[in-house]
């Protein structure tokens, strides 16, 4: 009895330190992803338009080539640091979308702004092939709604019909969201992966 519950125990310690340590990882995505935007928001009078793209590209391109060391030389060992390069690409990922974000700001295109996110989701996607990271894709998901959505609300209905209740938009962004769940669970049931908080935002989207 004693032995049984030691193991217990110490597995219940191993599941806590795991969730800890994965939370403080994308915790920490999160924030560095956030602090380069806020960089350049804070320093965007004082800096050329070199300055911009070269700090944003430079930030892109360190955080590119240190998922793909990572990659290669993490994706074989256990626990948290098989997330490691996942979670450098998603920051990776969204330092694109910042990128593309001050593209649009500096040479002012004219894009709507739903074309900013579907072009974000569209070169996002063969980071998300290649990398096969439940995060990266994750990511590509949350992006192609905002594309969907803004797109909706630009283009074909208002705002207010979007998020005001039932009505074919509502459905329409419900369909799309089933069919990325729809997805995601025949990916992990083909590949044998173990997911869970993904297809338990897809299904709170939709």
């Amino acid at each position: 009895m004693q032995v049984g519950t030691e193991s217990k125990a110490g597995s219940e310690l191993h599941a806590w330190r795991q969730f800890l340590s994965r939370s403080t990882l994308w915790l920490g995505v999160l924030l560095l992803g956030s602090a380069a935007v806020c960089w350049v928001a804070a320093n965007w009078q004082d800096m050329t338009k070199m300055q911009r793209f070269a700090g944003v590209q430079g930030l892109l391109a360190v955080c590119a080539l240190a998922a793909a060391w990572s990659g290669l030389r993490l994706r074989a060992r256990p626990g948290v640091r098989r997330s490691i390069p996942g979670a450098l690409l998603a920051l990776a990922g969204i330092l694109l979308g910042a990128l593309l974000a001050l593209l649009g700001q500096t040479y002012q295109t004219g894009a709507d702004t739903w074309e900013l996110f579907a072009w974000w989701a569209v070169l996002l996607l063969p980071w998300a092939l290649a990398a096969g990271s439940q995060a990266v894709w994750l990511l590509w998901a949350l992006v192609l709604n905002l594309a969907a959505a803004l797109w909706l609300g630009e283009r074909v209905f208002t705002w207010l019909m979007i998020f005001g209740g039932p009505g074919l938009p509502s459905l329409l962004m419900a369909a799309l969201n089933l069919v990325l769940l729809f997805g995601w669970e025949m990916a992990a049931r083909r590949w044998r992966a173990s997911t869970v908080f993904g297809p338990r935002i897809l299904a709170a989207i939709a």
